[in-house]
């Protein structure tokens, strides 16, 4: 688990990268209304998207509920963006149950089992 401070530098790293990318990028070299510049900065949408999704993945949690809520604005945002982090809706990756586990039973103080009548151990969504 990386601590707050190596988080906070990976996402300001990755939106510097993402602006960077929107401001020097190869869309701002193109004439804007042609083909080609269309097709850069749908490209730069891409790139950003998906580095976007690579911090909602490497950070989980809030990151990944940040990421589900971008996937929502599909009338907001370039069509890049929900596409890509549609991935934090229905893909995010699982948490095992012994680390389910140990995070409950740490919070609320006690065994899983005097605290739940029934614990299912498949998730039912992510």
């Amino acid at each position: 688990v990386d601590s707050a401070p190596a988080r906070a530098v990976r996402s300001l790293g990755y939106g510097l990268l993402i602006g960077c990318d929107y401001k020097f990028g190869p869309a701002t070299r193109i004439p804007r209304g042609t083909a080609e510049h269309a097709a850069a900065l749908s490209a730069t949408h891409q790139r950003s998207a998906d580095r976007m999704l690579a911090v909602c993945r490497a950070h989980g949690g809030l990151y990944n509920k940040f990421g589900q809520y971008i996937s929502s604005m599909t009338v907001a945002l370039p069509p890049e963006y929900p596409r890509v982090l549609a991935a934090c809706q229905d893909r995010a990756p699982a948490v095992s149950l012994s680390e389910v586990r140990q995070t409950i039973e740490s919070e609320l103080g006690a065994p899983l089992g005097s605290l739940f009548s029934v614990f299912e151990e498949q998730p039912v969504a992510a």
